[in-house]
């Protein structure tokens, strides 16, 4: 309910398959390359100002929203890179998440006001930001520009299919919509937050 019926975990057949195999683009050593270095630039920045924190305020610290924190800039810098560029945006994408994630952990009641209602609303407000995203990625890489972040090598994956789906005079890929790109894009998200934190 909360994630949607398009979520990848509820995907099966030949769609499924195409959409697997396309991700093979986001996992080459030139994409992990990538996202590692910018992990650790963050986790780097977090643990300094950390730090800093510590020293102007010494004694007990509780780290759990901090690293919850830490985890959510490193997943949205990795996999949306440049394109949660406003921190207003940022911030309300940030909160819209962990009101999705809230709303695993509550009664499976959807009223408006209930925990399930707010994750509900925050699933739609992460897709109209990713949507946007997608744009601003199609655009960017079709100009030539190098990805920066897992959407835009998804996106010049998607944008190669759909050129060759075009040559080949066939519709182009079910995947390569805006709209089911902010799914897709939500659905890395949610499983990077769900294992960082679990670990």
């Amino acid at each position: 309910m909360i994630l949607g019926t398009r979520n990848i975990a509820f995907m099966h057949g030949p769609d499924h398959k195409a959409l697997r195999k396309s991700f093979l683009a986001l996992f080459t050593r030139k994409a992990l390359s990538m996202y590692v270095q910018q992990q650790d630039g963050i986790i780097r920045q977090h643990i300094a100002a950390w730090m800093e924190a510590q020293e102007a305020n010494p004694g007990p610290v509780e780290v759990r929203d901090m690293v919850r924190d830490m985890n959510a800039n490193t997943s949205q810098r990795v996999f949306v890179g440049p394109y949660l560029d406003d921190p207003k945006v940022a911030k309300k994408f940030t909160d819209a998440y962990l009101d999705m994630v809230k709303g695993f952990l509550t009664f499976p009641l959807k009223f408006p006001g209930t925990a399930v209602w707010r994750a509900m609303k925050g699933r739609q407000y992460i897709l109209s930001v990713l949507e946007q995203a997608a744009i601003r990625s199609k655009e960017r890489i079709s100009e030539g520009a190098e990805p920066s972040c897992l959407l835009d090598f998804w996106t010049q994956q998607i944008l190669k299919e759909c050129q060759e789906a075009e040559a080949a005079n066939v519709p182009p890929p079910k995947y390569s919509t805006n709209h089911e790109i902010a799914y897709t894009v939500m659905d890395f998200l949610f499983a990077s937050q769900d294992a960082s934190t679990a670990s």
